[in-house]
C-alpha cells in the first residue's frame, strides 16, 4: 500500500520548507482575479461561521467514540476529513465522492488522506468497512428515486456495531435548488432505515435575527471584516447562543445512528 503523508499540523514554523508547505492548505495563488469591474484579491465566505460551528460540534461528538477508521461519503474538497486528521491523527481515513473535480480537490489540500472517486452503489465499488461513516449535507443532493438504494450501499459500508453521522438541511429552511429535499428527525429516520437504530440526535444553528445582521455588517458589498480575533469572538458567541436549537428554530439536523442489521 502506498505510504500518506503525514497529517496536518495546526501550525507548522519548524523551517523555511514547512511554512511553505503549510500555506498549500489553501490555494492562495488564485484570490487575486480580474473581473468586468475590477481587480480583486479577497475571499469571503458570509456563513463561513456557520460552517465551521457544526464542523467543530462534529468533531467534538467523535471524541465520545471508539473508533479505528472513519469514511466520509459524499466528502466534496475533504474539509471535514482535513478536522477529523488534525484531531485524530492515527485513525485511518477516506473519502468517496461521485464528483471527480471535488476528488481531484481533495486529493490536493489533503494528501495525507485517501480519497476515491466512486458512485457507492455500484456492487464493483468496495471500499471495505469502517468504524464510523459520515455524511455531512449528503442525503439532500440523492435524487429520491435512488436514495433507497444509496442508503442500502452506505449501511454495507458501516461496520457490525458501528456508526453512520449524517447531518441534514431541516425543513425550516427554504428550499435550496441544489437539493432534492430538507428533512425533519422523523423524515430522516425514515429514510436511513431499516438497518440503523438512532442513537442520539440534535438541531443546530438556531434561526434568528441577530446572526443575520451581524451576517451583513461583517461582509456586506462595502466592507468584509477578516480581523481574526474579532471573528473568533463572533464564532464563539454564536456557538454558545445560537449553535443549539429546538425542532421549530433549527438549520441543520445531526443525528447518530447504530448499525443494528
Amino acid at each position: 500500500m502506498t505510504r500518506l503523508p503525514d497529517r496536518p499540523l495546526e501550525d507548522s514554523r519548524s523551517d523555511p520548507s514547512s511554512i511553505q508547505e503549510a500555506g498549500y492548505r489553501f490555494p492562495y495563488h488564485y484570490i487575486p482575479r480580474t473581473k468586468a469591474d475590477g481587480m480583486h484579491q479577497s475571499v469571503t465566505l458570509r456563513w463561513g461561521y456557520l460552517y465551521l460551528s457544526y464542523l467543530r460540534f462534529l468533531v467534538r461528538r467523535l471524541e465520545e467514540y471508539d473508533f479505528d477508521s472513519l469514511l466520509d461519503v459524499g466528502c466534496g474538497d475533504g474539509r471535514f476529513l482535513f478536522e477529523v486528521a488534525v484531531k485524530f491523527p492515527d485513525v485511518r481515513l477516506m473519502g468517496v465522492d461521485s464528483s471527480e473535480r471535488a476528488i481531484l480537490l481533495a486529493r490536493a489540500m489533503n494528501p495525507w488522506a485517501e480519497f476515491r472517486c466512486d458512485d457507492i452503489t455500484r456492487p464493483t465499488q468496495a471500499h471495505g468497512s469502517f468504524d464510523i461513516v459520515a455524511m455531512i449535507e449528503v442525503l439532500e443532493h440523492i435524487p429520491p428515486a435512488i436514495m433507497p438504494a444509496f442508503v442500502a450501499a452506505v449501511h454495507d459500508r458501516v461496520a457490525a456495531g458501528g456508526r453512520l453521522i449524517v447531518t441534514v438541511p431541516s425543513h425550516n429552511l427554504g428550499m435550496n435548488p441544489k437539493h432534492y429535499q430538507h428533512f425533519d428527525l422523523e423524515s430522516l429516520i425514515r429514510t436511513v432505515s431499516p438497518g440503523f437504530a438512532l442513537a442520539e440526535s440534535f438541531h443546530l444553528n438556531r434561526k434568528s435575527r441577530l446572526p443575520r445582521m451581524i451576517d451583513r455588517l461583517l461582509t456586506n458589498r462595502f466592507v468584509a471584516v477578516r480581523e481574526p480575533h474579532l471573528l473568533a469572538w463572533w464564532l464563539g458567541l454564536y456557538e454558545r447562543r445560537y449553535l443549539e436549537a429546538t425542532a421549530s428554530s433549527a438549520m441543520r439536523i445531526c443525528a447518530v445512528f447504530t448499525r443494528t442489521s
